[in-house]
């Protein structure tokens, strides 16, 4: 089964869980004693892509999974026996899609994202453009036509991996669109 969420431990997007018992009886083995048949698993490992998670050595065992980009992906589970001879695996497809709730706009007031701008225009200043409104003509960061001033840095409240960036222009206006845009980062904690 695998769980999404927003917030597993260290950064992971999803969780498997997986379930298995020590002492299996075969398929039409329902009445075979153990050591008749029966087959004793191990551990299992898990596999994501072709590329091991971790092992599970309890019959109950949950693994995050960090990173983990929408599209197909394919989970393996392997089970061993005590000698470590595979006893069987089981291969299942994942269709991971894209879910907004796993996403969050670090770069809004509200998550402790700061603004900053080499000029704002009157009542337009470059905190608008991060507090969550995106619509209406009353609303945004705005530098009068100076675009030799028209930069704008935005500092998140901490690290983060940016998957997706998304500028609203121009909202509710025939004008006031932007024509062109120049993205740079930076990873050092207090940006110039």
């Amino acid at each position: 089964r695998l769980a999404y969420r927003r917030a597993w431990a260290r950064g992971a997007i999803a969780e498997v869980r997986v379930q298995w018992c020590k002492l299996c009886r075969g398929l039409g083995r329902g009445d075979v004693e153990r050591g008749e048949g029966a087959w004793e698993l191990h551990h299992a490992l898990v596999l994501l892509d072709n590329v091991p998670l971790a092992p599970c050595a309890e019959a109950q065992c949950n693994l995050a999974i960090e990173h983990l980009q929408p599209g197909a992906h394919t989970l393996t589970l392997t089970f061993f026996d005590p000698y470590d001879m595979m006893v069987s695996s089981s291969v299942y497809t994942l269709q991971v899609p894209h879910v907004e709730a796993m996403t969050r706009n670090v770069a809004l007031q509200a998550h402790g994202g700061r603004a900053h701008a080499m000029y704002s225009q009157g009542h337009f200043d470059v905190l608008r453009s991060i507090d969550g409104v995106r619509d209406g003509i009353d609303n945004g960061w705005a530098y009068h036509g100076r675009l030799e001033a028209a930069e704008a840095m935005y500092v998140f409240s901490a690290s983060s991996r940016v998957r997706r960036v998304v500028l609203v222009s121009g909202s509710g206006r025939q004008d006031h669109h932007l024509t062109h845009v120049m993205l740079s980062y930076s990873t050092e904690p207090d940006p110039q």
